[in-house]
């Protein structure tokens, strides 16, 4: 039997970019978004807390948990 490891959940995040027609830029993990975003993993979890506290009118984000099965 394999043991997992790791965390339990994880967040999902849905970026939206308010600038273009194109609804949804991409819709996964947080390495997956900052890629497609062209962030750094630094840059993209102050961009995603600046669009929280709405200081960041360029892009929505909406973020999920999901836990592990």
């Amino acid at each position: 039997m394999s043991r997992l490891t790791g965390p339990k959940k994880h967040h999902l995040y849905t970026v939206y970019d308010n600038r273009t027609d194109m609804p949804v830029i991409v819709d996964g993990r947080a390495k997956d978004a900052a890629k497609a975003m062209g962030l750094s993993m630094k840059s993209f979890y102050n961009t995603v807390t600046r669009v929280r506290i709405g200081k960041n009118k360029r892009w929505y984000v909406d973020v999920r948990t999901e836990r592990r099965k």
